[in-house]
């Protein structure tokens, strides 16, 4: 099985047992307390590296070596609206870059990304009345990127070789992340994605029929937002689970 098949299995399952799970559990328990569209969002400023895997690269199986010698700083902003306290819909925005060598090259690129992602909340989820302020999270979404690549040959005979997307193109992803309430308002973010890269262009090699992909590996911080169309400073009284469930007709 190719990689390119592989990962879009995963894609795939994620994706769909996301929303099934989303589904059941509204029908199971009658839908918890949901917000007003203005009302619970939050915004993320996260950064980190983003790492390469692909035709261009030696460390695929060396985390800390593909950290320090194939990876490219990167950052971003996400905006996220809570549905409840266990799930949420968010956007991000993603600037970076990647790098990468082989036994023949070396290429660099620049990456601008834009999508649109799922999240489900597990502590929430398995635990509803807990009181942690340690959650784990995973999530699922699919955006478009832009991407410029330079490949340059160790032989001095050979010209360089260039990529540049001219339109987007789409990418598939899925990750997990951590994040600590500091506060009300407050809290720290750690998250690691795997992006599927809907080509094998990124490094300018097109082999083995094989889309490449790349990591974001990052920490942040997020603002919390009770209520876009207000300036009052509302706490959070049902941040841990603790939505009043509505009884079941």
């Amino acid at each position: 099985m190719s990689n390119k098949t592989y990962y879009n299995i995963i894609f795939l399952t994620i994706f769909f047992s996301f929303l099934l799970f989303e589904k059941n559990y509204s029908q199971q328990w009658g839908g918890l307390k949901k917000p007003a569209f203005w009302e619970d969002w939050s915004v993320n400023l996260n950064f980190g590296e983003t790492s390469f895997y692909g035709d261009v690269s030696f460390y695929d199986e060396d985390f800390v070596k593909k950290l320090s010698n194939e990876s490219g700083i990167a950052f971003g902003l996400i905006g996220t609206k809570y549905i409840n306290n266990i799930f949420s819909v968010g956007g991000h925005l993603l600037s970076g870059s990647l790098k990468g060598e082989n036994s023949k090259s070396s290429f660099e690129a620049s990456i601008f990304e834009y999508n649109f992602h799922g999240t489900v909340n597990f502590i929430n989820l398995v635990f509803p009345y807990n009181n942690s302020k340690m959650f784990f999270v995973g999530y699922v979404g699919i955006g478009q990127f832009i991407f410029k690549s330079k490949l340059n040959y160790f032989d001095p005979s050979k010209d360089s070789e260039e990529q540049n997307t001219g339109v987007p193109e789409f990418v598939y992803f899925f990750g997990f992340g951590v994040f600590y309430e500091i506060n009300d308002r407050i809290n720290i973010t750690g998250d690691m994605a795997i992006r599927q890269a809907q080509n094998d262009a990124l490094d300018t090699q097109r082999k083995n029929d094989n889309y490449d992909y790349y990591t974001y590996l990052s920490i942040g911080v997020t603002y919390k937002i009770k209520n876009l169309l207000s300036t009052t400073t509302t706490k959070y009284g049902n941040k841990r689970g603790k939505y009043p469930m509505r009884k079941r007709r």
